[in-house]
């Protein structure tokens, strides 16, 4: 998905900015009237919304992972493997807090959509015959608004999942060193390598995409506020956050156990 979103990161940008157009009855300079936009924009933010359910249902069965490993070295570890699970369970809130954000934007943009427009499958239609009674301007601000909260969950999604492992990294070895051999506490780091790899690459996969389609999303808000003559409530400050989220997830990747 990553990949799709890298190769047509401006199609989201587009089909939004298309439905706010015609949601309006406005005209956004750039904005196409194909219908294929328009169905691109809204399938995009179905697929982050599926990738953020994978997130979440990801972050047990890591637990589970790194649980299981631990078991096979005795009781020795039984302290260690409740607080793997204690401290992941910060990710999990998180992860869980981003879907119920994007779940959020989708809807709020599903329902904007007359019926009519939903059902249309031609470039003809007259979008001026289509238009719901929405007020432009409290539109946009919940819509940016829940833009916003989904930025800023996926952020603090990205800095708990640094520290979560961050943390049990450090447990592993204050903990661990005093009840194992050395070659069990090798093997231990091992495993446990392992996994942190394949999280944060799952992860930041994850993020990364989901900040392409959050800065198209706001990126059509703002054109939108501009042609109804508004002043909206954009977000581009709250998504200058995502960097120091993506840089943590990418730290993952190097730190050693």
């Amino acid at each position: 998905f990553s990949k799709e979103v890298n190769s047509s990161a401006g199609d989201i940008k587009k089909g939004i900015a298309a439905i706010l157009a015609t949601l309006f009855n406005v005209t956004i300079e750039g904005a196409p009237t194909a219908e294929k936009y328009r169905k691109k924009a809204m399938d995009m933010l179905a697929e982050t919304d599926v990738l953020w359910s994978v997130m979440a249902k990801s972050v047990p069965s890591i637990v589970k992972t790194i649980d299981s490993g631990l078991s096979l070295l005795g009781p020795s570890t039984d302290d260690l493997r409740k607080e793997v699970n204690a401290t992941l369970q910060g990710a999990l809130i998180g992860s869980k807090g981003v879907l119920e954000s994007i779940e959020a934007v989708k809807k709020a943009i599903e329902e904007a959509q007359p019926k009519d427009k939903k059902a249309a499958s031609t470039e003809d239609t007259d979008d001026s015959l289509l238009q719901t009674k929405q007020d432009p301007s409290s539109f946009l601000d919940s819509l940016n608004s829940a833009i916003a909260e989904a930025s800023n969950q996926a952020s603090a999604f990205a800095q708990s999942f640094l520290d979560s492992f961050g943390t049990l990294s450090k447990e592993i070895t204050d903990s661990a060193q005093d009840k194992l051999s050395a070659d069990d506490l090798s093997k231990v780091h091992k495993a446990f390598k392992e996994v942190q790899t394949t999280a944060a690459e799952l992860a930041n996969e994850v993020v990364a995409a989901s900040k392409k389609i959050l800065a198209g999303l706001t990126e059509a808000s703002s054109e939108a506020a501009e042609a109804a003559g508004i002043k909206s409530g954009v977000v581009q400050h709250r998504l200058a956050l995502w960097g120091l989220g993506l840089l943590a997830l990418v730290v993952l990747d190097v730190v050693s156990v």
